[in-house]
């Protein structure tokens, strides 16, 4: 599926979306339950592919668990060092479990790994970058990544007046237009 198709399947669920369950933003209800009314309008879109949320499953690696690599600057950048990886300053490349809000791809491989989306709220008191590293690492195979995701999207959500505030498109590692 080409990258256009995939967006504008995205397109159609995210209005439907909007359409039925702008409550959830209006009302300031949780990221969790945004994320899940949003994958059921993915679902959808997407009828030949699994869409899950919270999906931790990775068959290619060793503990069949999801982890992306990202530079240890990077997460110094923005300050975010967990407390256990203080210690490591000879290493270069972190590994982190990940817990994507919703994907959509096809369980037990990664060769079907079509859309991996970040959700924020506009309240929310974490801002977008972590989640920046995290789409750039889902959508490039650098320092090891495996995951190979077609496209990520970021999505910040306007709370209290429903909408949305802005998206961000990744391929390849990169932000895109």
């Amino acid at each position: 599926m080409d990258i256009e198709e995939i967006k504008r399947r995205f397109d159609v669920a995210l209005n439907n979306f909007l359409e039925s369950d702008n409550y959830l933003l209006i009302s300031n209800i949780s990221e969790r339950a945004i994320a899940h009314k949003l994958a059921e309008k993915l679902q959808i879109q997407f009828t030949e592919y699994d869409v899950d949320c919270e999906y931790n499953g990775d068959v290619d690696n060793h503990d069949n668990k999801k982890h992306i690599h990202i530079l240890r600057d990077r997460i110094v950048e923005i300050n975010g060092l967990k407390e256990a990886e203080r210690d490591l300053n000879e290493v270069e490349v972190l590994s982190r479990s990940v817990y994507p809000d919703i994907i959509v791809h096809r369980r037990g491989s990664n060769d079907f790994n079509i859309l991996i989306i970040e959700i924020k709220k506009n309240n929310s008191y974490y801002g977008k970058s972590y989640d920046d590293l995290k789409l750039k690492s889902y959508t490039s195979e650098e320092h090891g990544n495996t995951l190979k995701y077609c496209l990520g999207i970021f999505i910040e959500f306007n709370i209290g007046h429903g909408g949305i505030n802005g998206l961000s498109f990744y391929q390849e590692g990169a932000e895109t237009e």
